[in-house]
């Protein structure tokens, strides 16, 4: 019997789009976008910052430099922070299960963008237990996220399900003994559920 559901965030519930975040960035930087793009994802702060290793207000002053970016650090974070926008009946689809199970969220997620979903999104509430892997130090699809929300809820891993964009972070749950389903954008996330789990099943939170 399933328990516990566990959600990703970026492309499942909250879509990303970095366009606009791009745009504005690329309006204070003599560097071409090839080198824009190149230094942004290949330097490895990005990494350092989504597992903790390197604070957020480093990060930005880091990618400032890097960048050759006219901005201060704090104006390029704001830029960045908006990166997301609610999936609203995916939301409302969160909301509906809470009344009926425990609901958590492991995420791959910097520190500045997981405190800006929780003041902005009140959906955040919901989840009793979070997995972020800036607090946790390790990115999906490493075993030790999971492992991390087993240790917090408790359960065995047979009582959870998760849910994720990306088969290989499902595949990762699945060889530890979750349940797991991949939900693309473009698919049905309440239908995906539906068949997932038994409607009748009514557990506490």
């Amino acid at each position: 019997m399933i328990r516990l559901i566990v959600f990703d965030l970026g492309n499942l519930l909250f879509r990303v789009d970095h366009s606009e975040a791009w745009e504005e960035t690329r309006k204070h930087t003599t560097l071409d976008e090839d080198n824009l793009t190149r230094r942004f994802y290949g330097s490895g702060e990005m990494i350092e910052n989504l597992i903790g290793e390197l604070d957020d207000d480093d990060f930005f002053e880091q990618l400032q430099r890097s960048l050759e970016i006219q901005l201060e650090p704090n104006r390029l974070k704001s830029i960045w922070t908006g990166i997301f926008s609610p999936i609203e009946d995916r939301l409302a689809t969160v909301f509906e299960l809470r009344d009926h199970y425990q609901l958590g969220v492991i995420s791959n997620i910097s520190r500045f963008h997981s405190e800006h979903l929780e003041r902005r999104f009140p959906v955040m509430q919901a989840f009793s237990k979070k997995t972020y892997s800036w607090a946790c130090g390790y990115m999906k699809p490493r075993p030790e996220p999971f492992q991390a929300m087993l240790s917090e809820s408790g359960l065995k891993p047979e009582e959870c399900l998760f849910v994720d964009d990306q088969e290989r972070h499902a595949e990762a749950a699945r060889k530890l003994g979750w349940r797991a389903e991949q939900v693309a954008l473009s698919d049905d996330l309440r239908s995906t559920l539906d068949s997932t789990l038994n409607p009748s099943c009514n557990v506490d939170r």
